[in-house]
């Protein structure tokens, strides 16, 4: 693992502050094998709609290996919600008040299989914890170098919530002093550093868009 982050920092002060690509909101319609034209993608302002129209169209495009044959065949990537007493259970283990966002999140859905297309897992509630308690090699990697100390310092904070085996994972950043909101990163060893999202929801929009 600290092999693996040591060859991507060095990429990336080759590729420091590039700029975000903007993608364009359209796709080709995977059910209509006759009719190949684009159409445009209308994302759901509900977020259980949103959720569940990107489980449909990911489960039809992708690998799905790890979901039940009941997942399959209701085209759905989430669990049962998690209860409040879980999510209050959570906060209190990690001593801390958790997004509004992410725990509306939760009380759709308690997880969230990742297939090839929507990669990490979102881990239920019961499992997420801080960074330093599952991968302290990752944040000494990017402590090693002093351009890159807060980033390190973000991760030594971070509560990671989704994971694929230490190679793509999703970080939730508390605020402090100099950063009053809740930060939204997604980390994979093919990327230079981290890719941040205004809000929670857009990791799921950013998704469909690309379906």
């Amino acid at each position: 693992m600290k092999n693996m982050y040591l060859i991507v920092l060095s990429s990336i002060f080759l590729l420091n502050c590039q700029p975000k690509e903007v993608k364009t909101i359209t796709f080709t319609d995977i059910n209509d094998k006759v009719d190949t034209s684009t159409q445009q993608i209308a994302i759901p302002e509900n977020m259980d709609t949103l959720l569940h129209l990107l489980s449909e169209r990911a489960i039809t495009v992708g690998e799905h290996g790890d979901l039940s044959e009941e997942q399959i065949a209701n085209k759905w990537l989430g669990f049962p919600p998690a209860t409040e007493e879980a999510i209050l259970a959570a906060e209190k283990r990690l001593n801390i008040k958790l997004p509004e966002e992410y725990k509306a999140f939760l009380r759709i859905t308690n997880g969230f299989v990742g297939t090839v297309v929507t990669a990490p897992d979102f881990l239920p509630v019961e499992r997420i914890n801080y960074l330093r308690n599952e991968d302290p090699d990752l944040i000494y990697v990017w402590s090693e170098h002093a351009e890159l100390r807060d980033v390190a310092d973000a991760l030594a904070r971070s509560i990671l919530i989704a994971d694929v085996m230490g190679e793509q994972i999703f970080l939730l950043i508390p605020p402090n002093k100099t950063q009053p909101k809740w930060r939204y990163w997604f980390f994979a060893n093919w990327t230079p550093g981290e890719r941040e999202y205004e809000t929670f929801r857009d990791w799921f929009e950013e998704n469909l868009r690309e379906l």
